[in-house]
């Protein structure tokens, strides 16, 4: 009865901790946070080759710098001017419906 209590017990911890690791239990590297922030903006943007190597190279510089958590709105703001100002007005409707929408489950 002990070892199926044990055995019960270990599993319950075992499927916790493989959970909190599928919820971003490891951090993304810059790299891998500007490689799917760009795959998210091109499927829905359609970008144009100019544009995804603009956009890369704005994103690129952002995760690389390190920002404090009160700076990170005002540059973030600052870094969607930026690629604002690279689309055309069409994408620059969808790219905003996007950031609403992504403030909106900040909130």
């Amino acid at each position: 009865m002990k070892k199926l209590l044990l055995l019960m017990a270990l599993t319950a911890m075992f499927g916790i901790s493989a959970d909190a690791q599928k919820k971003g239990g490891q951090k993304l590297t810059p790299e891998q946070r500007v490689e799917k922030r760009m795959e998210q903006l091109d499927s829905k943007l359609k970008l144009s080759d100019e544009q995804k190597q603009n956009i890369k190279s704005l994103y690129t510089d952002f995760f690389s710098q390190d920002i404090s958590r009160e700076e990170r709105r005002s540059k973030m703001e600052e870094l969607n001017t930026k690629i604002s100002n690279l689309l055309d007005d069409s994408q620059k409707k969808t790219f905003s419906e996007m950031n609403s929408r992504k403030a909106g489950r900040k909130r």
